[in-house]
């Protein structure tokens, strides 16, 4: 049996009250600006201590600078849904790299601190610099690895065995792409590479699992125009995930019409004798029966193959 919560529509039993729902997202926003002052303020803390910053002005400039740091993810997710220009795409950059090198940078800077205080209990004495010095250098290697990656996505081979497959699926090939979060960082260029690797795996179907955007305003329909060079012969497949319902379910699948993509909202299609069942992210606030889903889809054979698509 199956048993994971999933969409339920307005006014079903297990719906959020909207009093209840609009009190979430403050909550969630006041822990999220909690977590975040405390991180820099570590790194604040940190920076002083390990590097002997003693000078008033010195420490005031760099507290300032965190202070900016540590909003600016939130502010400049707010001015690009305001606004979208050269000023607002840089400024959103900047604050998600800061996001990622400042979480690296304060875990580098916990345990440069965990280390220092064992360095000091077995050897009785240490260098507060060299130890900031090497978590710095740690953060920055890290970090620079981390946007390498981002940019360099890897194929990863896996072999899935299905009960009673029918032979014309035996031994071929599905690909299936999630979280590409297409926006105001990763665009259409970065598509084109994704599509021409996965053309080079001669692949049957393809399934796109949802977080194809990034809650990202403008022409998402030029953003997914690489999407029309995909080889597929038995099709490619669509579901939400969590960021098209941020952005707009509607939104998305408008702009996904204008390719050949094919959007599966608890459906399900039968290809040459197997079930491909594609089942939407739940919107905010909204929960129902996982198993329920799948058991009202028309035609639906719990004795045949089938592949379930789902964001996770």
């Amino acid at each position: 049996p199956i048993d994971h919560p999933l969409t339920l529509l307005p006014g079903e039993e297990g719906s959020i009250p909207m009093s209840r729902r609009s009190m979430v997202i403050p909550f969630f926003l006041l822990i999220a600006l909690s977590i975040l002052f405390l991180g820099h303020y570590l790194v604040y803390f940190s920076l002083v201590h390990f590097f002997g910053i003693d000078l008033p002005r010195h420490r005031a400039t760099l507290a300032a600078v965190l202070f900016v740091l540590a909003i600016s993810f939130f502010a400049s997710s707010i001015l690009a849904h305001w606004t979208d220009n050269f000023f607002s795409r840089a400024y959103y950059f900047v604050s998600s790299l800061w996001l990622g090198a400042g979480l690296t940078l304060t875990t580098a800077l916990a345990f440069a601190w965990v280390a220092w205080v064992a360095s000091r209990i077995l050897a009785g004495h240490s260098s507060l610099v060299w130890f900031g010095s090497a978590a710095a250098a740690l953060a920055t290697f890290y970090t620079a690895y981390g946007i390498w990656n981002a940019y360099h996505p890897r194929i990863v081979d896996l072999t899935v065995r299905i009960k009673n497959l029918p032979p014309a699926w035996r031994g071929k090939t599905l690909v299936q792409l999630s979280d590409v979060h297409l926006g105001r960082i990763l665009g259409a260029h970065f598509l084109e590479g994704i599509v021409a690797q996965v053309n080079a795996q001669a692949p049957d179907m393809v399934f796109i699992t949802g977080d194809l955007f990034d809650g990202t305003l403008g022409h998402l329909e030029e953003l997914v125009a690489p999407l029309n060079a995909l080889e597929a012969p038995r099709g490619v497949y669509f579901i939400t995930g969590n960021h098209e319902t941020y952005l707009g379910v509607e939104r998305s699948y408008a702009a996904l019409r204008t390719t050949p993509a094919r959007i599966l909202a608890d459906e399900m299609v039968i290809v040459d004798g197997l079930q491909v069942i594609g089942i939407s992210y739940p919107e905010r606030g909204q929960s129902s029966d996982f198993a329920q889903k799948i058991a009202r889809l028309p035609g639906f054979d719990p004795n045949q193959p089938s592949i379930l698509l789902y964001h996770s």
